[in-house]
């Protein structure tokens, strides 16, 4: 697979933008929420990612229900993380490969009120609209050029195997 796109409707990616407009994240650093994985968000890898990032609380019914509606996964698949992304001016993602998080990458775009901040995947300039998003594999290598004008506003989401349901598979086997 290179790629693949799917539309997104609007009123999803307005309840989205709702959530984060407040310029908080909302998973709190409870040590308690087993999706919270990074407590030390100082871990963070800025020197990829150079943007404004909230990490998204998976026990978010309303956000994971939106999401649950297009990326679809297998019994053993599992969403490990989703990040809220706003890359201001001068921001940008430096070309990097997501597998130590994740074996697919979902991108959604939430804002087209931007210039530069065009998306690369394995070196293709891809165009995402507003309302699209786009599936990749995370051995993909992929990059974020420049703002220069604006505010690109994305969701991202990982999706990873399960390793227990890989051991419990094995067993039938």
């Amino acid at each position: 697979m290179d790629y693949k796109k799917y539309n997104i409707e609007l009123s999803d990616i307005n309840i989205i933008k709702s959530i984060y407009r407040n310029g908080k994240e909302n998973s709190g650093d409870s040590k308690d929420n087993q999706f919270d994985k990074r407590i030390d968000k100082g871990t963070y890898r800025i020197d990829l990612v150079n943007a404004e990032t909230f990490f998204c609380d998976l026990y978010n019914t309303e956000l994971m229900d939106i999401i649950k509606k297009y990326i679809k996964l297998d019994n053993t698949e599992y969403i490990t993380n989703v990040h809220y992304i706003n890359y201001g001016i001068g921001k940008e993602a430096k070309p990097h490969v997501d597998t130590g998080s994740s074996i697919r990458t979902y991108i959604i775009m939430l804002s087209d009120n931007f210039e530069g901040g065009d998306f690369y995947l394995d070196n293709q300039h891809i165009q995402i609209r507003l309302g699209e998003m786009i599936e990749f594999n995370a051995d993909m290598v992929h990059s974020v050029s420049k703002v220069t004008n604006g505010n690109r506003e994305v969701l991202v989401a990982w999706v990873k195997k399960s390793n227990k349901n890989k051991i419990s598979l094995k067993t039938f086997i």
